[in-house]
Parts: structure tokens; C-alpha cells; sequence
């Protein structure tokens, strides 16, 4: 591999880790704010009150009960 090729593989696998690692944070953060939900609904919160709470539409909040 020449120095260019090096040079472009390694931006591209910065680039792919970077995406890896924002997707990783953004899919927690979402089980996250499910879990709270799930918790919400357990303590017997309205599942409008919890959708609003947690910013997730009210399919969403309902999918959690299954």
C-alpha cells in the first residue's frame, strides 16, 4: 500500500468509527428514554403523561406495555 492509499484508509476507517460511535450513543440514549418510560408506565403513569414526559410518540409508549 502506498502512502496515499494508507493516508485513505485511514480517514476512512476515522470516519467509520465516528459514525459507529454516534449510533451507538443515539441507540442508548433511545433505550434510555425507554427504559424511564417502561418505568413511568410500571408506577402508573398515563401513557399520554409518558409520551409527552419523554418526548416518544404515544405507539411508541404503547409498544412498551407488550
Amino acid at each position: 500500500m502506498n502512502d496515499a492509499e494508507t493516508k485513505g484508509f485511514d480517514k476512512g476507517k476515522k470516519e467509520g468509527e465516528k459514525i459507529g460511535i454516534e449510533k451507538g450513543r443515539e441507540e442508548g440514549e433511545k433505550l434510555g428514554i425507554e427504559k424511564t418510560a417502561l418505568n413511568m408506565l410500571k408506577k402508573g403513569m398515563s401513557v399520554e403523561l409518558t409520551a409527552e414526559i419523554s418526548m416518544l410518540s404515544v405507539d411508541e409508549v404503547e409498544k412498551l406495555k407488550v
